[in-house]
């Protein structure tokens, strides 16, 4: 009997029906999260929950709900044109690896202005020599 590799068995997976029920299964989960009122309000969620929302809801086909949570970080999360540090602790945490995914999210969901506001900030911890993403903003590294 020979072995099977992870890609392999990847492919198998994708080629059953388990896989489009297991998509479904978390749009589902997301979505009633989501439109909860207020959205998001479980006491153990913080805002690093929310940064992969709008990338998976687009790649669900849910844009409309993308959408939806793109307005609320900006609405909810910012401000001005910075993420909210002081209240949510959360984007203290991993801002830059939030901003990716909020850059990411806002691409995959056709929206360009707050894909570039918030590619505007994650600039603040791009190496302009590399281009590398830090974990701190480029000026606040300590050498």
């Amino acid at each position: 009997m020979s072995k099977i590799t992870a890609s392999e068995e990847f492919s198998m997976i994708l080629e059953t029906e388990a896989w489009p029920r297991a998509v479904e299964r978390g749009h589902h989960f997301l979505a009633r999260e989501f439109d909860r009122d207020p959205p998001l309000s479980r006491g153990n969620l913080d805002v690093n929950y929310f940064c992969k929302l709008p990338w998976a809801f687009a790649v669900c086909g849910d844009r409309v709900r993308a959408m939806r949570v793109i307005g609320y970080i900006e609405d909810q999360c910012m401000r001005g044109s910075r993420l909210d540090r002081t209240e949510h602790s959360g984007w203290t945490n991993a801002v830059s690896y939030a901003l990716s995914w909020l850059v990411c999210g806002s691409v995959v969901s056709e929206a360009l202005r707050p894909a570039r506001r918030f590619y505007d900030e994650l600039e603040a911890f791009r190496c302009t020599r590399w281009g590398a993403i830090f974990f701190r903003a480029v000026g606040s590294r300590r050498g």
